[in-house]
């Protein structure tokens, strides 16, 4: 099924919000794509959509992101070339049926910062 790709004005807030959180010397959390998941693979998600996710991550660095999923099977591949040992501003993220599996697929790609068991 074609999903509805995000407006342009929802694509923006973020940059008024890092703005925001320059001047006040904060970082607050932000959940990307809270009415999605950044690692779904389904053909309907708008084509360069986490894309344009990860270069707004990389122009927000007062944000911190966290990036949520329950496909843990294709963080390997989704995440960008550029990614390294992790960004400073993003924390990854699993629903998952056990901690190893958590530690299994997360743990190479940067810190463990949060998780949610089912």
């Amino acid at each position: 099924m074609k999903r509805k790709p995000m407006s342009q004005g929802n694509w923006e807030q973020p940059l008024s919000w890092d703005r925001a959180a320059a001047r006040n010397g904060t970082h607050p959390i932000v959940l990307a794509g809270e009415l999605c998941d950044w690692c779904d693979t389904d053909p309907g998600v708008p084509a360069g959509d986490r894309e344009r996710m990860f270069e707004l991550i990389q122009s927000t660095p007062h944000l911190m992101w966290a990036l949520l999923t329950k496909r843990t099977e294709y963080v390997r591949d989704l995440l960008p070339a550029t990614w390294g040992e992790g960004w400073e501003n993003v924390m990854l993220g699993a629903t998952v049926e056990c901690r190893e599996l958590l530690a299994r697929v997360l743990r190479p790609h940067g810190a463990i910062r949060f998780s949610r068991r089912r």
